[in-house]
């Protein structure tokens, strides 16, 4: 036979070419199975920004959009802090920003059904969701009062978020007591922005209106633990989120700070 006569029948023999063929097969197998794999789901741009302390950039946009087009709120009224947000939540900086800006200008133009984004979103973690819920209430109190159509809304929004009614109801009465407390004129001319003041308590795993000592104590704790010096031995990629989260741990305490010092001159 012509087998017989390769050098690989001669040195391995047939019992052994027998047994490695299926093995060489099975590994080429795997192989393709894991570049396919990766080609399907390794770039697909609204599952890049999942991480475990980031905002999911593609339910936070198809709740944008149904917001706006439930609510009668514009794309320019909502579009900076929009922005904000997936500065400080979702580390989306200049192109892939305007690039988020123009796909929700496209949702919200077209009327695009954005239902089974949302329903997908459930799975996202419980932290990704309330920051959405965070984002819309912030939207709805930037004037000083929620309108009716914002109410409706948003009191129906936390089921699609999956979020349980306890958990709704103490965000929605925090905000409505804080602007309750910004429309008596003590704290008009305080110049921190309610929804940065907000989001800086949800760093430091606060409740809104915790008191300083509260503050200094979580953001001590959180400072010390993600402090760039423990991550000195550790991979670029650990360094890179350590110094991530000391900045925004030390900028929400200075945010804090600056609220209750402005706070204390218009008592």
């Amino acid at each position: 036979m012509l087998l017989e006569n390769t050098p690989l029948y001669i040195e391995f023999g047939s019992e052994t070419l027998e047994i490695l063929f299926p093995v060489l097969f099975g590994l080429v197998f795997i192989l393709l199975m894991y570049l396919g794999i990766k080609s399907k789901y390794g770039n697909d741009s609204e599952l890049r920004n999942t991480g475990d302390s980031q905002l999911p950039v593609y339910l936070f946009r198809a709740h944008v959009a149904r917001f706006i087009a439930s609510t009668g709120h514009s794309f320019n009224e909502i579009k900076d802090m929009y922005s904000e947000f997936l500065k400080k939540f979702a580390l989306v900086y200049g192109v892939e920003q305007k690039y988020e800006l123009s796909q929700l200008l496209y949702l919200t133009d077209n009327k695009i059904n954005v239902e089974h984004t949302i329903r997908k979103g459930r799975k996202e973690s419980h932290k990704k969701r309330l920051m959405i819920l965070f984002f819309l209430f912030n939207i709805s109190v930037r004037t000083g009062k929620i309108s009716d159509n914002d109410r409706f809304y948003l009191d129906k929004v936390y089921k699609d978020l999956g979020l349980s009614y306890s958990v709704y109801s103490k965000i929605k009465s925090t905000y409505i007591k804080d602007k309750q407390k910004n429309t008596t004129g003590r704290s008009e001319n305080i110049s921190v922005p309610e929804y940065k003041l907000q989001n800086a308590y949800q760093i430091l795993n606060l409740a809104s209106g915790a008191s300083f000592k509260e503050v200094k104590n979580a953001y001590r704790k959180m400072a010390k633990k993600y402090h760039p010096d423990v991550y000195k031995k550790h991979d670029t990629k650990s360094k890179e989120f350590a110094v991530k989260m000391f900045n925004e741990i030390s900028q929400a305490y200075e945010t804090i700070k600056e609220y209750n010092a402005a706070k204390l001159q218009t008592d």
